[in-house]
């Protein structure tokens, strides 16, 4: 899934509490399971926390709250809406 939004940024870079939308997963098993989640290119969300030395993050859309594994999240690319 790819979109066009500036800046881009990693996801584990992502201010917290900020709304964010994802311009591109660089790993399609991923992608598949967030967009079984809720959590698609039209979708805004925003990092609530992360746990520390690149633990999870805690992600939180209008619907759905997820935790995501660090190692995951630095295969996300999002940007700042």
């Amino acid at each position: 899934m790819q979109c066009t939004f500036a800046p881009v940024m990693i996801l584990t870079e992502a201010p917290f509490g900020r709304h964010l939308i994802l311009t591109q997963v660089l790993d399609a098993d991923l992608e598949i399971k967030l967009l079984e989640l809720g959590f698609d290119t039209q979708t805004k969300f925003s990092v609530l926390r992360q746990a520390p030395f690149n633990g999870p993050l805690t992600l939180r859309n209008e619907k759905t709250q997820i935790i995501l594994r660090g190692e995951d999240a630095q295969m996300i690319e999002v940007s700042i809406v």
